[in-house]
C-alpha cells in the first residue's frame, strides 16, 4: 500500500486544490485521505461507503428533532462526519478504478438527503418545545426550496442532454456558464453570489455546528436562536430559488450556456 503522499496522487481529483468550495479544497479532501487509506485495507467498496454516508446523513437530523441543545450539537457533528465520508467514496473509487455511472448516480442522490431532511427535522424539534405549526411549515418549505435550488442544476444538465440529442452537438467545454456568472462584476451579482453560497450545504452544516457549539456553551436562549435560524433560511432559500429560476428562464440563460458549451 502506498504512503499518504503517493496515495494522494492516485485518489484525489485532478486540480483538487482548485476545484470545488473552499472547505473541500483546503480541508475535507485532505482529511478524508487517511480514512481512505484505512478502508483500502478492507474489501469495502466505494458504493458501500456511499450507502454509509446516506445512513449517517439520514440519522443526523433525528437529533435535531429532540429540540435540545446537546442533541443539536450531536446532529451537527454527525453532519460534519457525513461530509467527510462523502469524499471518501470517490477516493476509493479512483484508487480501485471502480468509478462508474451507477456510483456517480448514487453519490448525486445522496446529496439530496441533507437538503430534504435538515430543516424539517429542526422544525420538529422546535414544534415539540413551542407547539407552533408555523415553524413546522417554515422547516418543510426551507427543505423544499433548498432541494429545488439544487434541482435547477439537475434540470439544466437534463436539458443539455436533450439539446445534444436534438441538435447532434458534441461537448467542447465542461464549463456551463456558472464560472462566468461568478466572475462577472457588479454589486448585485456579488451580493446574490454570497446569498447563494449561504444555501450551499457546506455553509449550512458549518453554521449549524458553530451555532450548536455556541448554544451548548452559553446561556443563550435555544428556542429563540432556532426560530431566528428557521425564519432566516425560509426567507433566504425562497429568495434564492425564485431569483435563480427567474435568471435562467426569463433571461434564457440555459440557451446561452448550452450554446457556449456545445457545438456541432
Amino acid at each position: 500500500m502506498e504512503n499518504l503522499k503517493d496515495l494522494n496522487k492516485i485518489c484525489q481529483k485532478k486540480d483538487y486544490k482548485k476545484v470545488g468550495n473552499w472547505m473541500v479544497r483546503y480541508i475535507v479532501r485532505d482529511a478524508a485521505l487517511p480514512f481512505t487509506w484505512l478502508l483500502l485495507h478492507t474489501p469495502i467498496t466505494a458504493n458501500q461507503v456511499t450507502v454509509v454516508s446516506i445512513t449517517v446523513v439520514s440519522v443526523a437530523p433525528w437529533f435535531f428533532a429532540k429540540g435540545e441543545a446537546n442533541t443539536f450539537l450531536i446532529g451537527s457533528m454527525l453532519l460534519q462526519f457525513w461530509y467527510l465520508i462523502d469524499h471518501i467514496d470517490g477516493q476509493i473509487a479512483r484508487y480501485r478504478k471502480q468509478e462508474s455511472i451507477t456510483g456517480v448516480f448514487l453519490d448525486f442522490i445522496s446529496h439530496y438527503f441533507p437538503h430534504l431532511l435538515i430543516f424539517p427535522f429542526i422544525s420538529i424539534g422546535l414544534f415539540r418545545n413551542e407547539q407552533d405549526l408555523i415553524y413546522m411549515y417554515m422547516g418543510i418549505l426551507t427543505g423544499a426550496f433548498l432541494t429545488l435550488i439544487n434541482l435547477i442544476f439537475d434540470c439544466k444538465y437534463k436539458s443539455f442532454f436533450w439539446g445534444v440529442s436534438k441538435y447532434g452537438y458534441t461537448r467542447i467545454n465542461i464549463e456551463c456558464g456558472e464560472e462566468k456568472i461568478v466572475k462577472a462584476k457588479g454589486i448585485a451579482r456579488v451580493l446574490f453570489s454570497w446569498l447563494y453560497k449561504g444555501c450551499e450545504i457546506h455553509v449550512i452544516i458549518n453554521i449549524l455546528l458553530f451555532l450548536s457549539i455556541f448554544l451548548s456553551t452559553t446561556c443563550l436562549d435555544f428556542e429563540g436562536s432556532i426560530k431566528v435560524l428557521l425564519i432566516s433560511y425560509a426567507l433566504l432559500s425562497a429568495f434564492v430559488f425564485v431569483l435563480k429560476l427567474s435568471y435562467y428562464v426569463i433571461g434564457k440563460r440555459i440557451d446561452a450556456d448550452f450554446f457556449n458549451t456545445f457545438q456541432k
